[in-house]
């Protein structure tokens, strides 16, 4: 989302990395009290999202398609 709020185009990628912090803490406390790594599951550590910045798609006259906006997380202008 950094890409596009700095002025580019579009970003797919992490919402947010703050959620991640409490779920990585979990897994390390249950390494440090001894559970085996092979026996964690595997579990995604993030959301992905559609960023688009509306501003930048009009500043270099690049015509997005209504479907792809739609699909967008975030729009910014």
């Amino acid at each position: 989302m950094q890409f596009a709020q700095s002025g580019g185009l579009l970003t797919y990628g992490v919402v947010g990395r703050i959620p991640m912090c409490p779920r990585a803490a979990r897994y390390i406390d249950k390494i440090l009290r001894g559970q085996p790594v092979a026996e964690l599951p595997v579990e995604e550590l993030y959301e992905a999202g559609l960023t688009i910045h509306l501003g930048t798609a009009e500043a270099i006259g690049a015509k997005l398609p209504p479907a792809l906006i739609q699909r967008a997380d975030r729009l910014l202008r």
